[in-house]
């Protein structure tokens, strides 16, 4: 059987590899008592993709948190992380948090932003794949990339 030559499709994924959750843990445990378990992170991604044979190239940067936790006002605070901390939209709930981001928050640049002083890792995960024909089928062939493309 001959084998042919389609393309070649290079993949990106950009995400954290430092948890956002990490910014606000100290909100979690006040209204849940426990840890927050994080989301799975660029380990995760990477451990998947090597477990179907794709070897990938990773780039790690350091970047500040940017406007995910800026806000115009601290009703605008309190009504995001209600969300985020998956807490119930009651009046207590509401007030508590009131209080707490009230105390928390620092005003820059005229918005209200969380007060870190660190920046977070993020990771460019990418790799490529050729896809071939036989008997009509598609066929994916992973390969591993001598560096980034």
């Amino acid at each position: 059987m001959k084998h042919q030559l389609l393309r070649e499709v290079k993949f990106y994924i950009s995400m954290r590899v430092t948890p956002f959750d990490e910014i606000t843990a100290h909100l979690w445990r006040h209204f849940h008592g426990d840890e927050r378990h994080y989301p799975p992170g660029a380990i995760n991604v990477l451990d998947v993709l090597y477990e179907m044979g794709i070897y990938a190239n990773v780039e790690v940067s350091e970047t500040p948190p940017g406007a995910q936790f800026h806000y115009p006002s601290l009703d605008a605070a309190v009504d995001g992380m209600l969300e985020q901390m998956i807490l119930l939209d009651t009046e207590q709930v509401r007030s508590e948090m009131w209080g707490l981001l009230e105390q928390w928050l620092v005003e820059q640049d005229g918005v209200l932003a969380a007060p870190v002083e660190k920046k977070m890792a993020s990771a460019v995960i990418g790799w490529e794949t050729a896809f071939f024909v036989l008997h009509s089928d598609v066929f994916t062939i992973p390969h591993r990339l001598n560096g980034w493309f």
